[in-house]
């Protein structure tokens, strides 16, 4: 299933109505979204009933020192004001006793960063936010250290989207998630699991990694005899070039020749982890930016 996580409405500083950020999700063939407005939770008791796409419920708890996505329950927390850490360790605290998933957003962003303790209780890390920036490469970075370090920090993404704007769209970047059920629990469950792919689009390029049985998000456990991952992507085009990370090096690097579908192999042993990114050129803004990334198969 495919969705957006970090979406605004009316119901804080965004100029979408509840009904029409549903429509948007529907045309673009989504499954789930969340709405998750600025310190308020008033969108969580309004969401329109005539839609196929999952409501998750949602909260940005915003600062002046970083913002956190607080996900899955309609109201986390009775008081969003903090003065120090002390003030938002308590907040986290009380959002996760009410069932609340925890989300570190957009932490390296140059607007507003997370300048609190990284060291606060919290289940994932918004690594996408948006067009893919450098606040966005900083993420990125600082995440795949945590990785190296031996962390199994789930990344997610979101659109952050707000109102009409040429870049800033919904589901861009569009979380993937690999879940048994289309309800709020199963998808919420199925990130927790790590079963997450992101693409900078719905209609991006998408990737799965395999090993044997196992996939994105899962543990191959010490007894496996084969570490070999194998890559299959689908909807590439023609100059993209896919890097396979692990935690000891960019082990590999494919430029796509062809439009259409690519498979890879790579023997993982001796690695901790292994995950992919897909980049491409994008000729409306002249860059190379990334158009996937996959969080990692795992090796005990």
């Amino acid at each position: 299933m495919k969705g957006d996580l970090h979406t605004h409405s009316v119901n804080s500083d965004g100029t979408f109505t509840l009904e029409e950020n549903a429509a948007k999700m529907e045309e673009l063939g989504c499954d789930f979204i969340a709405m998750t407005d600025h310190n308020t939770v008033s969108q969580n008791m309004t969401y329109p009933r005539n839609t196929s796409v999952v409501m998750i419920p949602g909260m940005e708890f915003t600062t002046n020192f970083g913002h956190s996505n607080f996900l899955g329950v309609t109201d986390p927390i009775r008081d969003f004001r903090v003065k120090n850490q002390e003030d938002v360790n308590a907040k986290i605290a009380e959002a996760r006793a009410n069932g609340a998933k925890i989300v570190i957003n957009h932490p390296h962003c140059e607007y507003c960063p997370w300048e609190w303790d990284f060291n606060v209780d919290h289940d994932w890390v918004e690594v996408w936010n948006g067009p893919f920036t450098e606040r966005n490469v900083r993420a990125l970075n600082w995440w795949h250290s945590q990785l190296v370090s031996g962390r199994r920090l789930v990344a997610v993404g979101g659109s952050d989207t707000h109102r009409p704007d040429p870049y800033v769209k919904h589901a861009m970047p569009c979380t993937w998630v690999y879940a048994s059920e289309k309800t709020v629990d199963g998808i919420l469950s199925a990130i927790g699991l790590g079963r997450v792919v992101i693409t900078y689009a719905p209609n991006g390029p998408f990737v799965e990694l395999n090993c044997g049985s196992y996939r994105v998000g899962d543990i191959v456990p010490a007894g496996e005899r084969s570490r070999e991952v194998s890559l299959h992507a689908e909807d590439l085009m023609a100059g993209d070039q896919i890097k396979l990370y692990s935690n000891i090096r960019l082990e590999k690097e494919v430029l796509v020749s062809s439009d259409g579908g690519l498979s890879i192999h790579f023997d993982a042993q001796g690695t901790t982890f292994v995950r992919a990114e897909v980049w491409r050129h994008f000729d409306v803004v002249n860059m190379t930016l990334m158009a996937a990334l996959t969080n990692p198969i795992y090796f005990d």
